[in-house]
């Protein structure tokens, strides 16, 4: 998994890719501080098993570092990446 951050005084888009099992119903989501932000996900066509995510949240600051978890429908963590540093 991965991640990017990008902003201004507007607020933060954060946008990544996974690689592993993905369904329609696959979420993600992005823990900054007290708040989780859900991201939308999009599925790779012809590309198995990638999606791409992003949100857009005008509270957040590209210098934030997230907490982001991917699940399964069934609440099965898939994936995380943990912030460190500033959050």
């Amino acid at each position: 998994m991965s991640t990017i951050a990008r902003g201004d005084a507007s607020g933060a888009l954060r946008a990544g890719i996974y690689r592993g099992p993905v369904t329609v119903a696959t979420t993600v989501t992005v823990k900054l501080g007290d708040r989780t932000l859900q991201a939308k996900v999009i599925t790779l066509a012809d590309k198995p098993g990638w999606a791409a995510y992003y949100v857009f949240d005008a509270k957040d600051r590209a210098d934030m570092k997230p907490s982001i978890t991917v699940q399964d429908a069934d609440g099965t963590v898939l994936a995380s990446l943990a912030k460190s540093g500033r959050g």
